[in-house]
C-alpha cells in the first residue's frame, strides 16, 4: 500500500523532471507509467465508495426486512402494507444524494415492531 502512495506521488515529479531531458523514451515511458497510475487509483476508490454503499444499504435493509419478517408471523399485513407505502412516498432518491435510506429504513422498521401487539420495543 506505502508503496503505491508512493509511486503516485514520485511518479508525476519524476515524469515532470525527465520532461528537461533529451531521453524520448524516458518521457514516455514515465509519463504512461503516470497516467495508468492514475487510472489505478480512480478505480481503486470507485470499488471502495462502491463497498461502502453496498455495506450501508445492506445494514439498513436488514433491519427492515427483520421486522417485515415479523409483521408478517404476527398477521399484521395491513400494518406492514401501509409502513411501506409510507416508505414509497418519503423515499426519493436522486443521482444526487441516498434520500436518507437508511434513516427511512430505521424509522419504518421501529414503526412496524412498534405496531406489533405483544411485543417489547427492542429495535
Amino acid at each position: 500500500m506505502i508503496i503505491a502512495v508512493v509511486l503516485v506521488i514520485l511518479l508525476p515529479i519524476v515524469w515532470v523532471l525527465s520532461e528537461f531531458q533529451a531521453r524520448l523514451w524516458l518521457r514516455l515511458l514515465l509519463g504512461g507509467c503516470t497516467i495508468f497510475a492514475s487510472y489505478g487509483v480512480f478505480y481503486i476508490v470507485g470499488e471502495l465508495e462502491r463497498l461502502k454503499y453496498n455495506s450501508w444499504y445492506g445494514l439498513a435493509t436488514q433491519g427492515l426486512i427483520h421486522a417485515e419478517i415479523e409483521a408478517l408471523d404476527a398477521d399484521q399485513g395491513a400494518l406492514l402494507a401501509a409502513e411501506l407505502k409510507r416508505l414509497q412516498i418519503e423515499f426519493d432518491p436522486t443521482y444526487e444524494n441516498r434520500a436518507d435510506y437508511d434513516r427511512l429504513a430505521a424509522e419504518t422498521a421501529k414503526r412496524i415492531t412498534a405496531g406489533i401487539p405483544n411485543r417489547s420495543n427492542t429495535n
